[in-house]
């Protein structure tokens, strides 16, 4: 679907937006981490959500 810049914000979001992890285990900085540890954390959370750390077990399993 093309870019639409004129009937949205610049902060709109829909479903379409988001991605979809393939794996839980992911690497930062050469180390290997669970992603729900990542989520849960202060500082690593950060680097995948905006919206600050959580325990996403609670949404997704």
């Amino acid at each position: 679907q093309p870019l639409n810049c004129l009937s949205h914000d610049r902060y709109y979001k829909d479903y379409s937006h988001g991605i979809r992890l393939i794996n839980r285990i992911v690497s930062v900085n050469g180390q290997w981490y669970d992603i729900y540890e990542v989520l849960r954390n202060n500082t690593l959370g950060n680097l995948i959500s905006d919206e600050g750390p959580f325990d996403a077990t609670q949404m997704y399993t």
